[in-house]
């Protein structure tokens, strides 16, 4: 049970490495987010990548929400206040 966590923590590890490569690649024209959306779908659909991967790898709901909570105010710091008012 520990070794399948490993496993599929890897294999969404791989995902956004690949991900990134193909962002890296364009020069952000395609970006990682899109590119690990798209990676997913094709895995689900295709059956190669169960449906419930998040929690065999044991990523739980409540991580999700705190790397979300945390991720918003780094987004924020990464922008200047001219950019924040246009956007």
């Amino acid at each position: 049970m520990y070794l399948d966590a490993i496993f599929y923590f890897m294999v969404i590890l791989a995902i956004m490495a690949v991900a990134d490569i193909i962002s890296t690649a364009t020069r952000a024209m395609i970006p990682s987010m899109f590119s690990i959306s798209v990676i997913c779908i094709v895995l689900f659909w295709s059956g190669l990548l169960p449906p419930d991967v998040l929690e065999l790898a044991g990523i739980s709901s409540t991580l999700v929400y705190v790397i979300y909570y945390l991720q918003l105010p780094h987004m924020g710091a990464l922008m200047s206040m001219r950019e924040m008012a246009v956007q």
